[in-house]
């Protein structure tokens, strides 16, 4: 279950200011799977069939200068790794991303999404990342908790790719299936439920900031995913939100039904403007 938060900076007048965003996959669930004979390693990794949302969301992403690939083209990358993972933290092994339709929903070729140029990470304004609520699979080998959905350039040619290029940097598929929900929401098993509830619909309000100043704000949360959670924030929490406004939120304090999430606001000769972006909180139980 993921949770959207938005944090909004009001600096006197209103005006638009705007920092890179970034599709994120919304909602990827495991539909069904087996368990082999040993369930401490190979919880829920065998014949694992996958439905993906079909909703695509924009998160804050860091602005790198040059993507390093020559390329407009954003495509969406599955994670399969063939080994590793369970309930007993063995880590995940065999990781590559796949564009395949055994690894991945299908984007139809009619899709909008792309760069504006091969040296940037903006995309164009009609640029959608959509792709199809498909249900894919079958995987076998890895358990919940490693395999999922990611938006990027491919470093290579071909339908499978050690790395791709996204604006974290070039990230291996064995990097992010290691990483938790880091860079991208895990499906759990069918078998899991996980919930998290923030007051006030999860809005973070700054309210009036002067150009040059800090403001901290805390939000107490609740959870349900049991008894040793892990609240991510996906993409990380350090947020330029237009020049001279960062935010650093964080996540302290995870207990068994409770977390507190900390919004750290700096503003440095900042333009007057409403500032405002959105980022997802994904709970684990891995």
């Amino acid at each position: 279950m993921y949770k959207l938060l938005c944090c909004l900076v009001c600096l006197f007048l209103c005006a638009s200011a705007h920092a890179v965003k970034w599709p994120t996959v919304e909602g990827l669930r495991i539909t069904k799977c087996q368990t082999s004979w040993n369930e401490q390693v190979t919880h829920c990794s065998q014949n694992v069939w996958y439905q993906a949302s079909g909703r695509t969301i924009m998160v804050e992403a860091p602005d790198r200068s040059d993507p390093g690939v020559n390329d407009t083209r954003v495509q969406l990358f599955g994670i399969y790794c063939g080994n590793g993972g369970g309930r007993e933290g063995r880590p995940f092994t065999y990781c590559y991303w796949s564009t395949d339709y055994l690894d991945a929903p299908n984007v139809p070729f009619s899709v909008k999404c792309e760069t504006t140029s091969s040296s940037s990470w903006v995309l164009t304004s009609a640029s959608t990342c959509s792709y199809s609520s498909n249900v894919y699979g079958p995987h076998y080998g890895a358990g919940p908790g490693g395999e999922c959905l990611m938006f990027g350039k491919a470093s290579s040619p071909g339908s499978r790719h050690t790395t791709i290029s996204t604006p974290w940097g070039d990230l291996s598929a064995l990097t992010v299936a290691n990483s938790g929900n880091t860079y991208c929401m895990k499906p759990v098993a069918p078998d899991i439920e996980c919930e998290i509830s923030i007051p006030g619909d999860g809005v973070l309000h700054h309210t009036n900031i002067k150009p040059s100043q800090s403001d901290v704000l805390t939000l107490s949360g609740e959870l349900n995913c049991g008894g040793k959670p892990k609240v991510t924030i996906v993409g990380g929490g350090n947020l330029i939100l237009g020049k001279g406004v960062t935010v650093d939120l964080s996540v302290s304090e995870i207990q068994a039904t409770r977390f507190t999430l900390t919004s750290s606001l700096r503003t440095n000769n900042a333009e007057p403007g409403e500032y405002r972006t959105a980022v997802v909180l994904v709970a684990s139980p891995y």
